[in-house]
């Protein structure tokens, strides 16, 4: 009685072998979806992180670029990573600040 409803609901019979063929290509597809997914592009733990938060860095004296090792103030969602892993790079460079004034009363 059990088999009649549940063949009447859809099930249908399946060999050894149409089972174990299934099987081989399920775990084929999963392989696969798997390697696109990991080949599409090398994702680090730090990649998603739009902002950083850390201790500020000196450029007291400073007169070209240089990279930092610098403590991070907020890294709460990740638990492994130590500031001792994080750099920063300060680029220094020159720029010239010019202004036009018209129209001024000289007295």
């Amino acid at each position: 009685m059990e088999q009649v409803i549940i063949f009447g609901a859809g099930a249908f019979r399946m060999s050894a072998s149409m089972l174990q063929e299934e099987v081989r290509r399920t775990e084929q597809q999963i392989r696969t979806d798997y390697v696109e997914k990991t080949s599409a592009g090398k994702s680090y733990l730090l990649d998603s992180l739009t902002e950083l938060m850390i201790e500020p860095v000196s450029i007291e004296g400073a007169t070209q670029s240089f990279s930092a090792r610098a403590s991070v103030s907020q890294l709460s969602d990740f638990k492994n990573v130590s500031s001792e892993q994080v750099y920063v790079n300060v680029s220094i460079a020159e720029e010239n600040i010019s202004s036009n004034v018209e129209n001024v009363k000289v007295i």
